[in-house]
C-alpha cells in the first residue's frame, strides 16, 4: 500500500565507533510506571502492582542488575492512557538503540517470575546478537573504507 511516505536516505555506517566499548555496554531495562494512581481497577495500577510485587524479588532484581542498566521512569497520570507510550510498561533496548522487547498490560501472563526470567533471558541474547552484528557491520564497513582508501592510493 502505497503512504506517500519515501524510505530516508541510508546513512554511511559510522566506521569510527569504539566496537569494544559496544560489545561491554549493557541492554537498557526501563519500567515505565503511572504516578501518582490509586485506583485499583485501574490497568496501569495492575500492571505495576503485579510487577512490583509479583515479577521482582531480590533474585530478579539481581538478574536485572547484573545483565542491565536499569531505569525507572514516572508517567504523568493526567496523560492520554489509550496510547502506549502513556501506559506502565517495561522496555529492553539494545546497545544499539533498538527495541528488543516490551511487556505492557497484554501481557500478563509473562508478569510472573519463570516466564519474566525467560524474557528477560531471551531479550539479553536478543540484544548481545544485534550488537555483534552492529560490530561485524561496522569492521566491514572499516574494511571496505580501507580498500577503497588503498585503491585511490594506487591509482594516484
Amino acid at each position: 500500500m502505497a503512504t506517500g511516505e519515501t524510505a530516508p536516505a541510508p546513512t554511511p555506517p559510522d566506521t569510527d565507533a569504539d566496537t569494544a566499548a559496544l560489545a561491554k555496554q549493557k541492554p537498557i531495562f526501563v519500567y515505565f510506571f503511572v504516578d501518582p494512581i490509586a485506583d485499583p481497577m485501574d490497568p496501569n495500577y495492575k500492571f505495576s502492582r503485579k510487577f512490583e510485587m509479583g515479577v521482582i524479588s531480590e533474585e530478579m532484581a539481581d538478574l536485572i542488575n547484573k545483565n542491565f542498566v536499569a531505569k525507572k521512569v514516572a508517567l504523568p497520570a493526567d496523560a492520554d492512557m489509550k496510547k502506549v507510550e502513556n501506559q506502565a510498561r517495561v522496555e529492553i533496548w539494545s546497545p544499539t538503540n533498538k527495541m528488543v522487547g516490551r511487556l505492557t498490560g497484554e501481557n500478563e501472563a509473562t508478569l510472573n517470575k519463570a516466564p519474566f526470567a525467560a524474557f528477560v533471558k531471551s531479550k539479553i541474547a536478543k540484544s548481545q546478537k544485534l550488537v555483534k552484528e552492529e560490530i561485524a557491520r561496522i569492521e566491514k564497513a572499516r574494511k571496505e573504507k580501507e580498500a577503497k582508501k588503498d585503491e585511490t592510493a594506487k591509482n594516484d
